[in-house]
């Protein structure tokens, strides 16, 4: 047995009817990229907080140089780390040796950048005429938002869409004022 929500019976209101799903389907894709934008903004804004943990040395990436001369350079890194995370941030470090360190993120606490890939693989596609898709193309962002099994989660995802539902709604409704107006 089928339920029946809303009725209405044939008759002089068809017309408007009418008029008003038409204005609904234009007005709605707008509006939706207006939601869309507004949540990639708030992941954009997630992505970016500095990171609240222990400080790292960056590690030179190829092999230029001897092996002698980088183990120096780590243990001059090591030591700068050892400063800073006793002093609990980064005062007295020299702006060179801040520049090769990293500031990892605590538990629970969206994920620190690094190299900014994460915030940068954030897209919004269009997957229909009345459905957007907003992700992140990063292979490695599903273990931050949930953690594995060796590393506890660094959500971003979840907590940016929380904060950013109002702000959604207003766009929406915002923008379907305005190509409805």
């Amino acid at each position: 047995m089928d339920t029946v929500i809303a009725s209405y019976s044939a008759g002089e209101g068809d017309e408007a009817l009418a008029k008003l799903r038409v204005r609904l389907n234009s007005a709605t894709p707008a509006a939706l990229d207006a939601a869309a934008l507004v949540l990639r903004q708030y992941l954009s804004a997630e992505l970016s907080m500095p990171g609240t943990g222990r400080f790292y040395p960056k590690y030179r990436q190829g092999g230029s140089g001897d092996a002698s001369k980088r183990r120096g350079f780590n243990s001059k890194l090591r030591k700068a780390v050892g400063k800073a995370n006793a002093a609990g941030g980064t005062s007295g470090i020299a702006k060179a040796q801040i520049l090769r360190m990293h500031r990892a993120s605590l538990p629970n606490t969206p994920p620190a950048a690094d190299t900014g890939n994460l915030k940068r693989s954030l897209f919004v596609e269009r997957t229909g005429p009345l459905s957007r898709s907003i992700g992140v193309a990063a292979l490695y962002a599903l273990p931050l938002e949930f953690g594995t099994a060796r590393v506890l989660p660094r959500p971003f995802m979840r907590p940016a869409v929380k904060k950013a539902l109002a702000a959604m709604r207003d766009a929406f409704g915002k923008a379907l004022a305005v190509r409805r107006g």
